[in-house]
């Protein structure tokens, strides 16, 4: 069997002291994960593991691929936009704008002649 290599985790880590018990265990448990590395069946794991990785990265890379190789369609370019319309025509034909138009003036001055009227009765 291989010589165990051995590990010093050191005695604290950002300032925070690490206890001695802990470090001791820890030591042992990263010293025991080199070994299991180093043996055969660990060797045969890491490789395991480094071909899932790659074939997890293929098949990224593969998307990826087949993503940009879809045909590019340039977008639609920008409608202006519609002018407004005109309302529509709820109003009758000429003739009857101008009686509408005749009744306003009749009503506007019979206002100002009694407006008028008043403003003179005032006065007299």
């Amino acid at each position: 069997m291989a010589k165990t290599k051995k590990v010093k985790l050191p005695k604290s880590v950002g300032g925070v002291k690490i206890p001695k018990e802990l470090r001791r265990k820890g030591e042992t448990l990263i010293g025991g994960a080199i070994d299991a590395a180093n043996s055969p069946k660990g060797r045969e794991m890491l490789a395991m593991g480094l071909a899932a990785v790659a074939t997890a990265a293929a098949a990224k890379a593969t998307k990826a691929h087949a993503d940009h190789a879809k045909p590019h369609h340039p977008p639609e370019p920008p409608r202006p936009p519609e002018p407004p319309r005109p309302p529509e025509a709820a109003t009758p034909g000429r003739a009857g704008i101008d009686a509408n138009v005749d009744q306003v003036v009749d009503a506007v001055s019979a206002a100002a002649n009694a407006f008028l009227q008043r403003l003179r009765d005032r006065k007299g």
